[in-house]
């Protein structure tokens, strides 16, 4: 991680494995996996949401968005909040980085199953 004097700016170098998924990026064409668990009562949206926020403040490094530098990509934190989304029926679904506030991870439910989309950019490109 990479901090300016006054801390303000903070951004994240792509290791050389994970550099080749934002070369293949597209809307249509992307490198995802998903973790998903079931738990035993339905969810709640709003704790779900609230729940991310603080998964995201315990690992800043995955509270990104992607950026193109002069000659490469990286990552930079990212200050929107992040979204929850009522599970879509689409499998393997790509992610709407615009409508996800552009983080790279997507967070969604259905009745009682969490799913988690993640760019695998983002986790080292080779897996979580």
């Amino acid at each position: 991680m990479k901090e300016t004097k006054d801390n303000l700016e903070r951004w994240y170098r792509l290791d050389n494995s994970a550099d080749i998924y934002p070369m293949s990026l597209s809307r249509t064409v992307q490198s995802n996996f998903r973790l998903t668990a079931t738990l035993n009562d339905n969810i709640n949206p709003e704790a779900l949401k609230d729940a991310l926020e603080k998964t995201y403040a315990r690992y800043p490094s995955f509270k990104v968005h992607l950026r193109k530098g002069f000659f490469r990509y990286y990552f930079e934190e990212n200050e929107l909040f992040p979204r929850v989304f009522p599970e879509s029926g689409v499998f393997f679904e790509t992610i709407d980085f615009k409508k996800n506030n552009r983080y790279l991870i997507k967070v969604s439910y259905f009745e009682k199953r969490i799913s988690v989309d993640f760019f695998h950019g983002l986790t080292d490109g080779t897996g979580a």
